[in-house]
């Protein structure tokens, strides 16, 4: 794969295969989160034992990965949700995987390919994965190198601000932050600047913030 075409792929098992040797387990983690976050969120509302489960997987996505007695019998009442099918298939992508999802690539596999379901939608679907990999993962072409000078306290404020509240509506001020700050790298500032997705795990975010 070409740089070019990491930017404009739309398959995002084919992405993975690319960087999943060089990622950690954390941004597998949270690769694999947002893609089932995204499914489940296409139902018109999310079950209250879905929702548990996606953020005690938030928590554990951000640690150690180590899995605490609460999810098995919380994922147990999730899988046997059937009132959405296309929102089930979402999150059940990270429950049918066990552990697998943790750190596996198979894991991450099974959820990119669960969560995007089937038929005509799946092709959307897939695009928005790809969005959300590149979202995650730098560009392995273009390896980028965060300047100690340009975290300076407004910058790493909004990088924190947004982290916390799950809210990435001030990329484009963190941008103007981090260009007053010194900041001349294109890549960063126009991934701050550009449409998104931004999810948990943004390499942005997580470079200002100094998680791997």
């Amino acid at each position: 794969m070409t740089e070019e075409e990491w930017r404009a792929c739309d398959e995002p098992t084919r992405m993975w295969h690319v960087v999943r040797k060089a990622v950690s387990e954390r941004k597998s983690r949270r690769f694999a989160l947002a893609c089932a976050s995204r499914a489940a969120a296409c139902g018109n509302t999310i079950p209250d034992a879905v929702r548990e489960l996606l953020e005690l997987i938030d928590g554990i996505s951000d640690g150690t990965g180590v899995i605490p007695d609460e999810y098995y019998e919380l994922a147990r009442k999730v899988y046997e949700i059937t009132t959405n099918e296309r929102q089930s298939k979402g999150i059940r992508a990270l429950v049918k995987s066990g552990d697998r999802w943790l750190c596996s690539s198979t894991g991450v596999s099974d959820v990119i390919h669960d969560a995007a379901g089937a038929g005509e939608l799946a092709d959307v679907e897939y695009q928005h994965q790809a969005d959300l990999l590149r979202c995650v993962v730098a560009s392995p072409f273009r390896p980028v190198a965060f300047n100690p000078a340009w975290t300076t306290s407004t910058v790493v404020a909004l990088a924190q601000g947004m982290y916390a509240e799950r809210d990435f509506s001030a990329m484009p001020i963190l941008a103007d932050a981090l260009q007053d700050a010194g900041c001349d790298n294109d890549d960063i500032l126009n991934h701050c600047r550009g449409a998104g997705p931004h999810v948990r795990g943004c390499w942005v975010v997580d470079g200002i913030l100094g998680k791997s």
